[in-house]
């Protein structure tokens, strides 16, 4: 059962949707953590020599239903600039970043 109402567009372009989902089973687990790699195609590298561009890849997590993905870059800890808020990727598993200023020497522990 699903229902939508819309507002009069003309006047204040506002849109209300409203959806009622009935039945499917509530997932209260969490799902487990993957394992992070910091190559593309699942390879772990213990060095890079690319000053603007990370690669990532992540597997093995479970869950009973789908699940999806999302990244936050961190230097030492902290945000990089402009790049705070999480990067949603849907169930995408390899991502290559770029247009980073990456400076040699700091590592993550």
């Amino acid at each position: 059962m699903s229902n939508t109402t819309m507002i009069n567009m003309s006047e204040n372009r506002n849109v209300t949707v409203t959806i009622n989902l009935i039945g499917g089973v509530e997932d209260r687990s969490a799902p487990t953590p993957p394992s992070v790699f910091d190559g593309y195609d699942y390879i772990d590298y213990d060095w890079g020599n690319n000053a603007t561009t990370l690669f990532a890849s992540w597997n093995n997590s479970t869950d009973r239903h789908l699940i999806f993905y999302g990244y936050r870059i961190l230097e030492n800890g902290t945000c990089l600039a402009g790049s705070c808020a999480p990067v949603e990727v849907d169930q995408v598993t390899q991502k290559v970043i770029s247009g980073l200023t990456l400076r040699e020497g700091i590592t993550i522990p």
